[in-house]
């Protein structure tokens, strides 16, 4: 989990440096730098399909995961975002248990 979430945040600090942050999901223009909950949700739901489920394969259910995300501006501030998620890891395979039988 802490692989995820310290990617997720190098990841964000390098794409979003000089964006500015806006609370409504308006069309802000074609170009525009400005983050709402809807593009880092967006953001999210990127990561976790194409870096932790394909790449990295650390994570598993998409559709699970996308009914986890929330995201919001935290109230009574113009400048934090909060997230809060769910992903749904893989687990490492060390056993496979069988039974044989005869008839």
């Amino acid at each position: 989990m802490d692989a995820v979430r310290t990617y997720i945040n190098a990841e964000a600090r390098k794409r979003f440096k000089t964006w500015k942050l806006a609370t409504t999901e308006e069309n802000f223009g074609s170009g525009s730098k400005v983050m709402s909950p809807g593009v880092f949700r967006s953001f999210l739901a990127e990561l976790y399909s194409e870096v932790f489920i394909k790449e990295k394969q650390w994570c598993q259910d998409f559709e699970g995961y996308l009914t986890s995300i929330k995201v919001e501006i935290k109230a009574g501030s113009k400048t934090r975002l909060e997230y809060s998620h769910q992903p749904i890891l893989i687990g490492q395979f060390y056993v496979g248990a069988g039974l044989l039988q005869f008839t």
